[in-house]
């Protein structure tokens, strides 16, 4: 933005006060115009690249950009759900209108070599997968829904394995 020169600005000012005092309308359009003047102005340089507004780069998908910050987003996020209560209660919100109270349903939809739907399959898999949504997770505290509506420890907690396949380590 350039401004003019102070005896420029002297002038103007000069001439607004005798406009206020001959047309008092007119001078008050002419301070309108002026405001937004100002504001578009204002609005065109924010669009314009400085030292301040860098211009943005294109990382590629979504997932390439998760996968570079996603750690500092979990942090900051679990940041502000432990210690902002208006964050929390939206989190909370989020989560309900996104998963629902019967969690993220899950319909298996095996195909044959041509692509056409097993139903026999659907049938043998259904009952196996209703009976291990009841207790998904090792601490068996949780259904399905609650552990998809649940962050943090509960969905990367691992037990430990056995250096032998078959046997169960113990605790």
């Amino acid at each position: 933005m350039t401004t003019a020169p102070p005896r420029l600005q002297r002038l103007v000012a000069a001439f607004d006060r005798s406009l206020l005092q001959l047309a008092p309308a007119w001078a008050a359009s002419r301070a309108q115009s002026r405001v937004k003047a100002v504001a578009y102005r204002q609005a065109y340089e924010a669009a314009e690249k400085t030292h301040l507004r860098q211009a943005s780069r294109d990382f590629g998908s979504g997932n390439t950009i998760v996968t570079m910050t996603g750690a500092a987003l979990r942090n900051q996020a679990r940041h502000l759900d432990r210690n902002h209560d208006i964050i929390s209660g939206g989190l909370s919100t989020l989560v309900q209108n996104i998963i629902g109270p019967s969690g993220i349903n899950i319909v298996p939809t095996p195909r044959d070599v041509d692509g056409n739907l097993v139903e026999s399959l659907v049938d043998a898999i259904l009952p196996l997968y209703q009976a291990w949504s009841k207790r998904p997770e090792v601490t068996w505290m949780h259904d399905w829904p609650s552990v998809q509506r649940r962050t943090g420890p509960l969905e990367t907690r691992r037990r430990p394995r056995s250096a032998w396949p078959g046997v169960a380590p113990c605790r």
